[in-house]
């Protein structure tokens, strides 16, 4: 499926202008068409201290949170301007991750920002572990430190069988056929069968052949159950620009959702990660 639609999700941090810029250069190179939601939250009220905040004062806060949304829409919209491309840009109020997520299912792409503790602005603090879930669509996780100039050239597959990563194998395709290396990285618990892995590495080959890509394939032996590590230093070795995954399951049931793996990823990334589920 080609990409003919993207969305970005915006917020007043000050990594929002480079999530952005990631946006508009992929929207770009695909003729996508790009969108971007602002979500006001809900103001939440300690019921300890609900009596003793009036109406009139909830409102005020309120309509003090969506004036500097419009302000952030302002700057974007100047930002995007200057690069000759463009974008529709909403604010809703309301749930953070009902809202995402409803959108999310009508576009191809969600564009999402890297939880930054340390900028209170920041409000993607799980974001991605929810809306790839509740809104059916792949998201591109882009971190806080910024992204290569060369985003998807040189792709890294995160690859354990499992029906998540086969997910994210082919919503990433279209990226994939535009990347100038694509490695498949099979994880491996110490005690794999060489004989299936072998032919799990042609089937994969053979597969992305299909589909035009030439790609090559590299094992990783998980002996401390830490897939997400392995990937990440995988990543770096290979000076990789983008990380294609789904969700590891593990037995927690937190985890059973989204996968210590891709949970581990999202926290440490230091390059943009393509998620599925």
């Amino acid at each position: 499926m080609a990409i003919k639609n993207m969305l970005v999700h915006l917020d007043n941090s000050g990594t929002c202008a480079q999530r952005v810029e990631a946006a508009v250069d992929l929207a770009r190179r695909y003729g996508a068409r790009l969108s971007g939601l602002f979500v006001v939250p809900d103001y939440f009220i300690p019921s300890y201290v609900e009596a003793q905040i009036s109406a009139d004062i909830i409102a005020e806060i309120n309509e003090q949170a969506i004036e500097r949304a419009k302000l952030t829409l302002e700057e974007i919209s100047s930002q995007v301007e200057k690069t000759g491309y463009g974008i529709d840009m909403q604010i809703e109020e309301g749930n953070m991750i009902g809202i995402l997520g409803e959108y999310a299912r009508y576009t191809d792409l969600l564009v999402l920002g890297q939880s930054q503790p340390q900028d209170p602005d920041n409000v993607s603090a799980e974001l991605a572990d929810h809306v790839v879930i509740e809104g059916g669509a792949p998201c591109l996780v882009i971190p806080y430190i910024g992204v290569q100039p060369t985003l998807g050239k040189r792709v890294l597959v995160a690859w354990n069988e499992s029906r998540e990563a086969a997910r994210a194998l082919r919503d990433a395709l279209p990226l994939l056929v535009e990347a100038d290396q694509v490695t498949v990285l099979l994880v491996k618990h110490h005690s794999h069968n060489e004989d299936h892995t072998a032919m799990q590495e042609k089937t994969m080959l053979a597969y992305l052949a299909d589909h035009g890509i030439v790609a090559e394939t590299s094992l990783c032996v998980d002996d401390h159950g830490d897939p997400g590590n392995a990937i990440l230093a995988r990543a770096s070795d290979g000076d990789i620009d983008l990380i294609v995954m789904g969700a590891y399951g593990h037995s927690r049931l937190r985890e059973l959702v989204l996968g210590g793996a891709t949970r581990h990823l999202l926290k440490e990334m230091t390059v943009p990660v393509f998620i599925s589920h």
